[in-house]
């Protein structure tokens, strides 16, 4: 859990710490070229999700903001619940990116982008740091579940504990186990206590035959 934490304050701090330095020191629509017909840094403001979407609806910034707070709290729950250390560290990614973009909405009122790429005559759409951890989260989530999948069924949506079918066989199983063994213990006791009734009227019966052969 600790390191989960740590990891989405590290993508928060440089997120936030990128977009003050584009804030303060590349104005809006401005860019400053770092590789030549590749790369660039592009001030821009998104009011949309990533990469633009919902960024022409007025209502997008709202709706947003909620279902980041939403996200960002039930992702928080999910490294919360989970013991499985890759999942909570591509969680905590999708986490930092989430809370990143989130302080930007409530601050702004918008997103501030700034990572500019273009391949060719095609503009990649301009991104950020938090945008970046979010895709690399879910993208390393996604791969691992594909290469071990015998772990999906060992995530953990909801405190509640889920037993699947081979458990609950198990759990059967252990309980006709426990049942046979409770049973036959009681007859074991039935058994003893039979056998010292027995000895009891044994005994109870050896006077009386002294007492006729007298």
């Amino acid at each position: 859990m600790g390191l989960a934490i740590v990891i989405s304050l590290v993508i928060i701090v440089l997120d936030q710490l990128s977009k003050s330095w584009i804030i303060n020191n590349l104005p809006l629509h401005e860019s400053i070229p770092v590789i030549n017909d590749f790369f660039s840094l592009f001030h821009i403001r998104n009011s949309g999700a990533a990469w633009g979407m919902l960024s022409n609806q007025n209502w997008g910034i709202y709706l947003l903001t909620a279902v980041s707070v939403v996200a960002s709290l039930y992702i928080y729950y999910l490294i919360y619940i989970n013991d499985i250390k890759p999942v909570r560290i591509t969680l905590a990614l999708i986490l930092g990116g989430s809370i990143g973009n989130l302080i930007d909405r409530i601050r702004f009122n918008n997103v501030v982008d700034f990572l500019s790429f273009t391949f060719g005559d095609y503009h990649f759409p301009t991104f950020n740091i938090a945008d970046s951890a979010i895709v690399i989260g879910a993208i390393c989530l996604a791969l691992y579940l594909i290469f071990r999948p015998d772990y999906l069924g060992k995530i953990r949506f909801t405190n509640r504990i889920v037993i699947n079918s081979a458990d609950k066989s198990e759990l059967s199983s252990n309980e006709e186990f426990e049942n046979d063994e409770l049973e036959a213990e009681i007859k074991k006791k039935f058994d003893s206590a039979d056998q010292i009734n027995v000895k009891d009227e044994a005994a109870d019966e050896q006077p009386e035959m002294k007492t006729e052969d007298e």
